[in-house]
């Protein structure tokens, strides 16, 4: 055997080893890619777990947050304290869409698991109340979120000044 066909058998081993690390690392990234996904929509079901635990463990919240979404109440109908409640719940609320709506950004989670939540919370998130405490909320949020939250729910749209 010459160096010549030796050179070409090393060439074509060569090549097929890099064609089989190729087929393996595709497999991996794929399998990581799932891995992921899995670990997004688990921490998106212990962020919603958690979110309607908090609501549902303190019964004077909840009867707030009843009053909020079946009769139309603004922040005007409650006491200051009570306001500021149904405020802070609104915050994480927004917060908490907020992380879903990165992760359907990132691919972690899927259009539908996003619009399945959103269709979920259409009637705290259309509510009088989040459309008055909404000018003040919005600066936290960012541009392409808040317009979105706008589009899906009905929210004042622009900046605190256009409300």
């Amino acid at each position: 055997m010459n160096w010549n066909a030796i050179a070409a058998l090393g060439e074509l081993v060569g090549a097929g080893a890099v064609v089989v690390s190729l087929l393996y690392v595709g497999r991996e990234l794929k399998h990581s890619s799932t891995v992921a996904r899995v670990q997004g929509i688990q921490s998106t079901n212990e962020k919603l777990f958690e979110w309607a635990l908090l609501i549902s463990s303190d019964a004077d919240l909840a009867e707030l947050m009843m009053r909020v979404e079946k009769t139309g109440c603004g922040p005007e109908d409650f006491t200051p304290r009570e306001a500021a409640r149904v405020a802070y719940v609104y915050h994480a609320l927004l917060s908490l869409t907020h992380t879903l709506y990165e992760r359907r950004s990132e691919g972690l989670i899927s259009l539908q698991e996003l619009d399945r939540w959103a269709a979920q919370n259409r009637g705290v998130m259309g509510t009088p109340y989040l459309c008055k405490l909404w000018p003040r909320l919005r600066p936290n949020f960012p541009e392409d979120y808040t317009a979105w939250l706008e589009g899906r729910y009905n929210l004042p749209k622009g900046p605190p000044d256009a409300a």
